[in-house]
């Protein structure tokens, strides 16, 4: 099965949608892994391959409609457009999937496609928010978020002890942010102008040593 991945718990009504280089492999692991906190012979947990935003979408709809995922259940991990973008092109150098053009973070951000994470949030048709802002959790501060917020509220008992699993944790360099000069600050900020402003997200390419 592949890294990343859509979770819905038929049994507690929620689902977590997928956006790529939010933490999903972690998700995974935490869904498919963690014993201690998902009760499988008791829990209807579906655990699927990724699937495109619109793809999503349409199940998330298909449940929601069907009362078999509340819709305050619905939970979806976002990433600040500056270190999403700069995870992405390690990944992809990591693993030799660059194009010959794109071989500087530079490069990448200035000529690569990259997807919009309001594209798994939102219905197409509407606009309409699907994940309540509640449920949002920041990357950022993912462990927090994740125990605070989803955990306590539908494994009271595990939520002191548990929490996600480090996987697929991209390796920086200590001066992360000299890889941002001007133009790449600001293709980022006009590529991911919606992002900026739906989710507030901070216009300045700060980083920190996350948790997850």
């Amino acid at each position: 099965m592949r890294g990343k991945a859509l979770v819905v718990n038929f049994t507690k009504r929620y689902a977590f949608l997928e956006i790529p280089k939010n933490a999903s492999t972690s998700l995974k692991a935490f869904f498919q892994e963690d014993e201690r906190v998902i009760d499988r012979s008791s829990e209807d947990v579906e655990v699927r391959d990724y699937e495109p935003a619109g793809v999503q979408i349409a199940y998330l709809r298909m449940l929601l409609d069907g009362h078999r995922v509340a819709r305050d259940g619905v939970y979806a991990i976002i990433r600040n457009p500056f270190s999403r973008a700069l995870s992405q092109y390690d990944y992809a150098r990591r693993h030799n999937q660059l194009q010959s053009h794109l071989r500087t973070f530079r490069d990448y951000v200035l000529h690569a496609e990259f997807s919009m994470q309001c594209d798994f949030v939102r219905d197409p048709k509407t606009g309409d928010a699907l994940v309540p802002p509640s449920n949002l959790l920041r990357f950022e501060h993912l462990r927090a978020d994740f125990q605070d917020r989803f955990l306590r509220r539908y494994y009271p008992d595990s939520s002191s002890s548990s929490s996600l699993p480090y996987r697929n944790v991209s390796a920086y360099g200590k001066n992360i942010e000299a890889l941002f000069d001007d133009e790449t600050i600001a293709k980022i900020l006009d590529t991911y102008t919606d992002e900026f402003e739906f989710f507030g997200f901070d216009t300045e390419p700060r980083f920190r040593r996350v948790s997850a």
